[in-house]
């Protein structure tokens, strides 16, 4: 397992999937806070054009709540890219022959499986979360965060919405063996669920209601506002990679 691990690695290295992945996350992590820091300057520049259709801009004060605020609207751009990116970790395998080579040489598929999540799992916590400290970095020097509530929690219950998402790629990199039908699969349940969280009284059990880091930190939302959709967003993650694995297990590869 350690072996095949290493070869996910390597190859990813190889073929600039951390590289790309490295980039596009560090690119979202240093604009966050810099759209917020330019605000004021982007408003000035249209204020006449602005003033000319009957709209006065007053002084725009920028904190450190529009630089989370931006984190929160691209870090799903970001976790989008990710999926594109890797969607195919499963599906090339299929193409190349290489997983029955590798199953044949006496490697379970269970071993397979779970080396390949652990290794996404991975890549998406380092990539993350560099992409939030950058940010959390720049704020911190340019703004006065003590007014922000329960940050660790916002950040936390982001990446668990993030870990789903994967979770279903998972999930679909086994059910198809198209890199299409991955993103189909995940798009699909992503969007029926959006639908669902429109509900007021349904929006509380979704995994959606993790990417509302917002609320928590200006504190108009508590932890415990959270805490039915943590408990189903997990339970859900720990279903797909179990049925991921049922499925695997009889598959014809």
């Amino acid at each position: 397992m350690i072996s095949f691990f290493n070869k996910e690695w390597l190859e990813n290295i190889r073929n600039g999937k951390i590289y790309i992945s490295a980039f596009v996350f560090a690119i979202i992590g240093v604009l966050s806070p810099a759209i917020a820091k330019l605000t004021p300057e982007l408003y000035k520049m249209f204020a006449d054009d602005l003033k000319e259709s009957g709209m006065i801009i007053t002084e725009v004060k920028v904190t450190a709540f529009d630089s989370y605020a931006q984190f929160y609207k691209n870090i799903p751009m970001a976790l989008i890219a990710f999926v594109l990116i890797f969607a195919g970790f499963m599906t090339v395998e299929y193409q190349k022959g290489t997983l029955v080579m590798m199953i044949t040489k006496g490697l379970s598929r269970r071993k397979v499986l779970y080396a390949k999540s652990i290794f996404l799992f991975m890549i998406w916590t380092v990539m993350y979360f560099t992409c939030f400290f950058i940010t959390h970095g720049y704020t911190l020097f340019y703004w006065d965060v003590s007014k922000v509530k329960n940050l660790s929690f916002a950040v936390i219950i982001m990446y668990v919405f993030g870990v789903y998402v994967l979770s279903l790629m998972i999930l679909f990199s086994v059910i198809s063996k198209t890199m299409s039908g991955v993103l189909i699969g995940c798009g699909g349940i992503v969007f029926i669920f959006s639908i669902f969280s429109i509900i007021p009284k349904c929006e509380k059990y979704f995994p959606n209601k993790l990417m509302d880091g917002m609320s928590l930190l200006k504190g108009n939302l508590g932890i415990a506002d959270y805490k039915y959709a943590v408990v189903v967003t997990i339970i859900l993650i720990i279903f797909n990679i179990g049925l991921s694995s049922y499925i695997f297990k009889k598959k014809a590869l």
